[in-house]
């Protein structure tokens, strides 16, 4: 049976206490911003919206852009990160659908960054507070839309075979519902409203309470 990953909650305060347990205490809040919505793993960290998914893989200190290459299939659904030193740092089939982006892999042409040149948005960036001051290839996927129905899949886990989370506890999503709830509400008392306008005006041949 597959082990539960730490799942990040709501407020990076509340879910501190969750995030890479395995980390101290001065860097289990950065971690816990870059697990929202997501988990952890001993390989990396991943996050989720509505729209996009990221993962941070952890990196030996010292680990520059120029030193990693990132390749993305969206129509295999597999993603494969690499190091000068570490050709096998982390790959995988993913667990959704993304949309293709506009480059296929990049090598990293600058010490931090590297997105417009290979339609990847990866950068290479630190972890605060981590003793051993390792570092973090950051890679950020869109989700790919369902058909233009609007619907969200959330991830159960960043790569297919990890451990999941529950999917059901994830905060951004009961937010997103309450939130399309209200939307919902406010239109059809707009339309409500505008309905009984034209009928004080003769428009329409009824009568409303």
């Amino acid at each position: 049976q597959q082990q539960q990953q730490h799942q990040a909650g709501g407020s990076a305060a509340a879910s501190a206490s969750s995030a890479a347990s395995f980390l101290p205490p001065s860097a289990q809040k950065r971690a816990a911003l870059l697990e929202r919505n997501g988990g952890c793993t001993d390989r990396y960290l991943w996050s989720q919206d509505a729209t996009s998914v990221s993962v941070h893989a952890f990196l030996p200190a010292g680990t520059k852009a120029c030193d990693v290459t990132v390749r993305v299939n969206a129509g295999l659904r597999r993603i494969e990160l690499a190091t000068t030193d570490n050709p096998n740092l982390l790959s995988g089939e993913l667990f959704g659908v993304i949309d293709e982006p506009a480059g296929g892999g990049a090598h990293g042409n600058d010490a931090t960054h590297a997105d417009d040149d290979d339609g990847l948005d990866w950068q290479v960036q630190d972890l605060p507070g981590d003793p051993q001051r390792r570092r973090l290839l950051s890679v950020t996927l869109a989700k790919k839309d369902l058909g233009g129905t609007g619907l969200v899949l959330w991830w159960r886990s960043f790569l297919k075979g990890d451990p999941e989370i529950d999917v059901t506890a994830i905060a951004d999503r009961s937010a997103r519902r309450q939130n399309d709830t209200r939307h919902f509400g406010d239109a059809l008392r707009q339309a409500e409203e505008a309905f009984r306008e034209k009928v004080k005006q003769g428009q329409v041949g009824m009568v409303i309470d």
